[in-house]
C-alpha cells in the first residue's frame, strides 16, 4: 500500500506535531480523500492499534494497561452512536494524555459535538480535506506510481477538474494504464468509477430515509428544511440533515439556514436518482418543487421546475396570473423567458396575455412588438360579443395599457384618465391594479413621467383629484399630497426667495400618514424618498440616512422586499453625497457594485432606472469614466425615447462632468441642453444638488443661457450644497508609491483592527520587522498613525 501512496505535506507535518507535542489528532474528510492511507504511511514503520467504529460502536475496547502500542487510531468515528464506546474514547483521550501515547481519530464528518469539550480541554490538532487534497506535485507522483505518461500541460487541467481530490485523480491514472491517452472519455470513466466506489462505501452504509431524502434533494442545487417536507412528503427532516452532518462533510449549511451538497455528491445522488427513480416519480418531485416555490411567491423558480416537470399548463396558468399584476408587483423581467416562449396563439387566447406581453415589450425598449399586441387586444376586443365578460375583460386591459405603457408617456393622458373614471362610475368597467410609482422613490418619476404636470401642479391637483381616486383605489391616499411636495420641491425657486419647506414636509408628512393608514408603503417610499432629499439639501445626512434605515426595516416587517434594491440604491446615493464618511457604514459600495448593481451589459431593464443612475455616479467616483459614459449613452436613449424628463436631464447633467473630467470640448453644450430643460420646468434642486460636482462647471462655462433670477438662485443653492458636501462625487486618489504585496497584505489586517502580536504570529515576522512596514505604510499614505491610515483607506477605496 505505502508504495502507492502519495505523501501530502500538510497532513504529514500536523501527524509530526501530534507525535512530537503527544497531543490528539483529529483527521476529518470524506471519502477517498486518503486520511486512513495517510495514517498508515505515516505510521508505516511503528507499532500501532487501529480500531473502528464502522458498525457503529467500536469493534474492540482493550483496557488502556493492556495497550503495548505507542499510537492508537480509532477510524470511521463519525459512525459512532453507541454510548459505550464514545464514553471508551473520552477515557482513552485522558489516557494517552497522562502516559503520552498518541492518539489519532479519523472521521468522515466535523468534530462530533461529543467530542468538542475534549478537543477544548485537551487542545487537539485539527486537519481537514484541505491538508489532505493533492497539489500539481502529487497529481504528477500520483500517475508516475501508476506507470502512466501524461504531457505536463495536462495535470493543471486535471487539479482543476479534481480539486486534487485524491481517489478521482487515482481513477483517472488507473483508466489510462492500459496506454490511453488523456480524453473525455477517460474522464467519464473515472467519473463512473467514483460512482461506483462511493456506491459501494458510504452510500450503502447510510440508511434508507437518508438516502431517499439526499436523491430528492440533489434535484435541487441548494434547499431549505421547508422544501424538502414538501418534496419528500415527510416531516422530522432535520433529524436525518443532522445524521447526514454526523456521517459526511458533504453538505453545508450557509447563515440564511440553506443547504448545500458539493458538487461531486450532488452528481452522484443525481445518478443514483436515475437509477433509482421512474421518470414519473422525477416529475412529482418537480412540480412539488413548483407548487412550493410558488406558494412563497417565488414565481421565477416556480416556473423553472413547471418546465423541468415539462407542465406547460401550470406554466400558463402562472403567466396569466402575472400578467394580471401591475409591473410593480409583478415578475415581467424574471419571467419574459417563459413569456417568450409562449406560441402566438397561446397568447391571442387570452386578453390578459396580450396585455401582458405588450407591457413587457414596452419594459424591454422594444415599442413595436408592443404596440404589435396591443393592437392584437384591440382585435380580440372588436370580435367579442358586446357586454359579454371577454369583451369587458379585453376593454380593461386596453384601457390600463393606453394609461399605463411606459413609451406612451402622459401624451392625452387627462382625456384617458377621465373616460376610464366615468366607466367605473357607470358600472360598465372595474379597472386592474396601478402602479404608480413602479417602486421608485418619486411619483413625477414613477410609472410615468409626470414632469409636464408639474408646470401646474395646483391646478391639476383640483381637477384631477376625483377621476384620479376613483381609478386608483388603495394607491390614491396620500398621493395627491406627496405629489405636490416633490413638485414644489423640485421647483424650489418658483419666483421666491425663500422657498416653503415648512409646506413641503407639512404636505409629505400629511401624505405619507394617509398612505400609511389607507393606502400602499410604495407612496410612503416616495414621501421619505423626498424628505431624504429635503434633509440632504439642509446638511442633514444623519437624520436622511436614520429615515432611511427606519423605512427599510418597515418595507422588510410589511413583506415589501421589492422596495429593499432602490431603498439601498438611496444609501448608496446618500452616502456619496456625504464624500462615503462614517454615513452609514454597514454599507459597502464595492459589494453593492458587486452583488446588488445590475450589470447594464447583460441586459437592460427599464425599471431598474434607478439603480442605473446610482451606478453612474459610482462609476464616477471609481473613476471608471468610459464604463460611466457607456451607461449614460444607453440610458439617454430610453430617456429621450420614453420622455422620461427629469432622468434626461440628470443624464446629462452627469455626462457633462464626465466629460469636463475628461477634458472633453463639448460639455457645454451637455450642459446647456441640460440646465435649458430644467429652466423649462422650473426645476433648481436637480442642478444644485450636484453641487462640488458640478460647480466648476458652472463657474467656468462663458456660453450659459439662462434666465438672471433663475441662475442667481440656482448657483446659491450650487453653493450651499459644495460647501455642505465637499467630497461629493470626488474620484477616489491612488497612490504615487503603491504598497509592496507584504505592506498590503499587513495593512488589511491593521483595518480590522489585529493586534501587532497577531499579525506577527500570522506572517512569522519580528515586531522590529512589523514597524519596518508600519513606517513604510504611513509614509506613503501621508499618514502619522493606525487611526488616520484606516480613514485613509476608506477614502481611497483600498480593501
Amino acid at each position: 500500500m505505502y508504495r502507492t501512496y502519495v505523501k501530502v505535506q500538510k497532513i504529514y507535518m500536523k501527524l509530526k506535531a501530534a507525535e512530537l507535542e503527544k497531543r490528539v489528532i483529529y483527521i476529518s474528510g470524506s471519502v477517498g480523500t486518503g486520511k486512513s492511507a495517510a495514517v498508515k504511511y505515516f505510521l508505516r514503520d511503528k507499532e500501532a492499534l487501529y480500531l473502528s467504529g464502522l458498525d457503529g460502536r467500536l469493534n474492540e475496547m482493550p483496557s488502556e494497561k493492556k495497550i503495548e502500542q505507542q499510537y492508537i487510531v480509532i477510524d470511521e468515528l463519525s459512525w459512532i452512536t453507541d454510548q459505550y464506546s464514545k464514553e471508551y474514547i473520552q477515557k482513552m483521550i485522558g489516557d494517552c494524555e497522562e502516559s503520552g501515547k498518541v492518539l489519532i481519530l479519523i472521521g468522515r464528518s466535523r468534530l462530533p459535538s461529543w467530542l468538542q469539550a475534549s478537543c477544548i480541554e485537551y487542545g487537539f490538532i485539527l486537519a481537514d480535506e484541505q491538508d489532505l487534497m493533492f497539489k500539481e506535485k502529487q497529481i504528477h507522483q500520483m500517475f508516475k506510481l501508476h506507470s502512466v505518461h501524461v504531457e505536463a500541460e495536462v495535470i493543471p487541467e486535471i487539479m482543476k477538474i479534481t480539486k486534487g481530490y485524491p481517489i478521482a485523480i487515482s481513477l483517472i491514472a488507473y483508466n489510462m494504464k492500459g496506454g490511453e491517452n488523456y480524453s473525455k472519455e477517460v474522464l467519464e470513466n473515472a467519473r463512473l468509477d467514483l460512482y461506483r466506489y462511493f456506491s459501494n462505501t458510504f452510500y450503502k452504509q447510510w440508511n434508507e430515509q437518508l438516502k431517499e431524502l439526499l436523491i430528492s434533494m440533489s434535484m435541487f442545487p441548494s434547499f431549505t428544511i421547508k422544501l424538502a417536507e414538501m418534496v419528500t412528503g415527510k416531516a422530522g427532516i432535520e433529524r436525518e440533515i443532522e445524521r447526514a452532518f454526523s456521517v459526511g462533510s458533504f453538505i453545508s449549511c450557509d447563515s440564511q439556514n440553506v443547504y448545500h451538497m458539493r458538487p461531486v455528491l450532488r452528481s452522484f445522488l443525481q445518478w443514483r436518482c436515475g437509477l433509482e427513480r421512474s421518470k414519473a416519480q422525477q416529475i412529482e418531485i418537480y412540480e412539488r418543487a413548483a407548487l412550493y416555490y410558488e406558494r412563497n411567491k417565488d414565481i421565477k423558480q416556480a416556473l423553472f421546475y413547471y418546465e423541468a416537470a415539462g407542465n406547460q399548463k401550470q406554466i400558463s396558468r402562472i403567466l396569466i396570473k402575472n400578467a394580471e399584476a401591475h409591473v410593480g408587483i409583478g415578475y415581467y423581467y424574471e419571467t419574459k423567458k417563459y413569456y417568450m416562449n409562449l406560441s402566438p396563439e397561446t397568447v391571442q387566447e387570452s386578453p390578459v396575455l396580450m396585455g401582458g406581453m405588450s407591457m413587457l415589450y414596452s419594459l424591454l425598449m422594444q415599442v413595436e412588438e408592443s404596440e404589435y399586441w396591443y393592437e392584437q387586444l384591440k382585435e380580440y376586443e372588436s370580435r367579442q360579443t358586446w357586454g359579454s365578460k371577454r369583451r369587458r375583460e379585453a376593454v380593461r386591459r386596453r384601457l390600463y395599457l393606453e394609461i399605463a405603457l411606459p413609451h406612451r408617456g402622459t401624451v392625452n393622458l387627462i382625456h384617458t384618465l377621465k373616460n376610464a373614471a366615468v366607466l367605473v362610475v357607470n358600472k360598465e368597467l372595474q379597472m386592474p391594479e396601478f402602479s404608480v410609482t413602479s417602486n421608485q422613490p418619486s411619483i413625477m418619476n414613477g410609472g410615468l413621467d409626470f414632469c409636464e404636470w408639474s408646470k401646474s401642479d395646483r391646478k391639476l391637483a383640483i381637477i384631477m383629484k376625483k377621476p384620479v381616486e376613483i381609478l386608483l383605489g388603495k394607491d390614491f391616499p396620500g398621493l395627491v399630497n406627496i405629489s405636490l411636495a416633490e413638485s414644489f420641491f423640485e421647483k424650489s425657486f418658483e419666483g421666491q426667495t425663500n422657498p416653503d419647506n415648512y409646506e413641503i414636509m407639512t404636505l409629505l408628512n400629511n401624505g405619507y400618514s394617509l398612505a400609511d393608514m389607507k393606502g400602499k408603503i410604495e407612496m410612503c417610499f416616495v414621501a421619505i424618498g423626498v424628505m431624504v432629499k429635503l434633509h440632504i439639501s439642509h446638511c442633514q445626512p444623519q437624520m436622511a440616512q436614520r429615515l432611511l434605515l427606519e423605512f427599510r426595516e418597515k418595507a422588510l416587517a410589511e413583506d415589501a422586499g421589492r422596495l429593499i434594491p432602490n431603498i439601498d440604491a438611496m444609501r448608496v446615493w446618500l452616502k456619496l453625497q456625504a464624500g462615503d464618511t462614517d454615513i452609514d457604514e454597514e454599507l459597502s459600495i464595492e459589494e453593492w457594485m458587486k452583488d446588488e448593481a445590475l450589470n447594464e451589459n447583460h441586459e437592460f431593464f427599464v425599471l431598474e432606472r434607478y439603480r442605473y443612475m446610482i451606478k453612474v455616479r459610482v462609476y464616477m467616483v471609481m473613476g471608471q469614466y468610459e464604463d460611466a459614459i457607456k451607461l449614460i449613452e444607453r440610458l439617454q436613449v430610453y430617456f429621450e425615447g420614453y420622455a422620461r424628463t427629469i432622468y434626461g436631464i440628470q443624464n446629462q447633467l452627469l455626462k457633462a462632468i464626465v466629460l469636463y473630467r475628461l477634458q472633453r470640448t463639448n460639455w457645454e453644450d451637455i450642459l446647456q441642453m441640460a440646465i435649458s430643460k430644467a429652466q423649462e420646468y422650473q426645476f433648481t434642486q436637480i442642478i444644485s444638488r450636484e453641487g462640488i460636482a458640478i460647480r466648476s462647471l458652472l463657474m467656468e462655462s462663458e456660453q450659459l443661457e439662462w434666465e438672471e433670477s433663475y441662475s442667481t438662485h440656482v448657483l446659491a443653492e450650487n453653493d450651499r450644497m459644495a460647501t455642505f458636501y465637499p467630497n461629493y462625487l470626488k474620484e477616489r486618489g491612488q497612490l504615487m508609491e503603491p504598497l509592496t504585496k507584504m505592506e498590503n497584505l499587513i495593512f488589511q489586517l491593521l483595518c480590522v483592527g489585529s493586534a501587532s502580536a497577531d499579525i506577527c504570529d500570522t506572517y512569522h515576522i519580528s515586531y522590529n520587522t512589523l514597524k519596518y512596514h508600519n513606517r513604510n505604510i504611513y509614509r506613503k499614505l501621508g499618514v502619522k498613525n493606525r487611526a488616520e491610515a484606516v480613514r485613509k483607506a476608506k477614502e481611497l477605496g483600498m480593501f
